[in-house]
């Protein structure tokens, strides 16, 4: 997925989807899976802090939690993601549960261990101590009905831990978040995305949710008058919003990417980058589209034939045939769009001058310029694109 945005809504194989994104004082947490398994809490965790996508939620350590409204029937597979960030603290912090066999602990030497369908002492430890303060990105996965490495721990993107622990179905379950239903063991940190899943997610699915938030892209982007964009502020995207940039229509465009990553193993990329470029005259009142064709006359060699294709039935706005220099021109009246939307073509004297081109003026700009020099070359080939300064220097 795209960096910088979490998971969206709904996507069918979710069981519980916790953005965690409700304001300061919240004390209801929607679930955003489409399956109506929304939290609530009375002693309640910090809403709206800072997290890793919006906001977060902070726990105390001292009897923070929240809990789903309703009882929970985990399936024999799937995966459970989240961020999270731990506090310093030596000791043991059940992250969420509702059973021994189903929980996520961080012990008293840092390891993470996975608990989902595993109970006693079956139970899947990371290799890899978590430091405080820092974000991971978790993803652990269990599969009752697979006869090996059916428990994983992965920590941001990479695997970690594997077992055959995943042996023992918990059945239906109160789920806590901040704890263990029935424990005193509360996690102390901040918790953010939580996702639990009806299936075993792949490692690439993984990594790429690790990457949402371990990487990112800054856009900005300037329409300028000049090569050198020195006078127009660009206007940006930030990391968690890479979408469309609309900029101020111009004669250049300058882009600048910043790709940052957290984790050195992986590196950011850059897959496409369009830049549209939209006519004034297709939306503005009073204009309509046109394809206009230049071409020395073929009947009369002092003539300039125009050839210009509408699919309107109003009438079209004024052009005029530029020459030499802006102040040398001749405009011509409008040309009247067929009811029946046929191809126009309208005869002009040919100026004396080796260049003339064909402009269709617009509030200051100029749209559909095309043009032939004295040997009817045509010049240039494109529309759409040029200020009259522009067209007569060649565009």
């Amino acid at each position: 997925g795209p960096y910088g945005e979490p998971l969206a809504d709904g996507q069918g194989d979710h069981d519980l989807m916790l953005h965690l994104d409700e304001t300061t004082g919240a004390i209801q947490f929607a679930d955003s899976s489409g399956n109506g398994r929304d939290a609530s809490c009375s002693a309640c965790p910090a809403a709206g802090l800072p997290g890793k996508f919006g906001t977060a939620l902070e726990f105390d350590g001292a009897g923070d939690l929240i809990a789903l409204d309703a009882g929970f029937d985990p399936p024999d597979q799937g995966t459970v993601t989240m961020w999270l960030r731990p506090a310093p603290d030596s000791g043991t912090r059940r992250v969420l549960g509702g059973h021994d066999a189903y929980e996520i602990v961080i012990h008293s030497d840092g390891t993470i261990a996975n608990h989902l369908f595993a109970a006693g002492g079956n139970v899947t430890y990371s290799t890899t101590p978590l430091v405080a303060d820092r974000w991971y990105h978790v993803a652990m996965t269990y599969d009752l009905g697979a006869a090996s490495s059916n428990s994983t721990v992965y920590l941001d993107g990479n695997l970690d831990a594997v077992t055959d622990f995943a042996d023992d179905d918990p059945g239906a379950i109160t789920l806590s978040i901040g704890t263990r239903s029935g424990t005193t063991d509360f996690y102390e940190g901040t918790l953010d995305e939580l996702t639990l899943w009806d299936r075993v997610l792949t490692e690439q699915e993984i990594q790429a949710l690790s990457r949402r938030g371990s990487m990112s892209l800054n856009a900005s982007a300037a329409g300028c008058a000049t090569p050198a964009c020195t006078q127009e502020p660009p206007q940006t995207v930030s990391p968690s919003e890479p979408d469309n940039l609309a900029v101020t229509p111009s004669r250049y465009l300058q882009a600048e990417f910043d790709l940052a990553t957290e984790d050195a193993a992986f590196s950011p990329e850059l897959l496409d980058l369009t830049a549209c470029y939209t006519p004034g005259l297709q939306s503005a009142p009073g204009y309509v589209p046109a394809t206009i064709q230049v071409d020395r006359s073929p009947t009369n060699p002092n003539e300039l034939q125009i050839s210009w294709s509408t699919s309107c039935a109003t009438a079209a706005e004024d052009y005029g045939i530029y020459v030499g220099t802006l102040g040398q021109f001749d405009t011509h009246s409008a040309l009247d769009c067929s009811d029946d939307g046929a191809d126009l073509v309208e005869q002009v004297p040919l100026p004396a001058q080796d260049s003339y081109y064909l402009v269709v003026p617009h509030a200051q700009s100029v749209e559909g310029s095309y043009g032939t020099d004295s040997d009817a070359t045509q010049r240039p080939t494109g529309g759409n694109s040029c200020s009259p300064a522009q067209l007569l220097g060649g565009c």
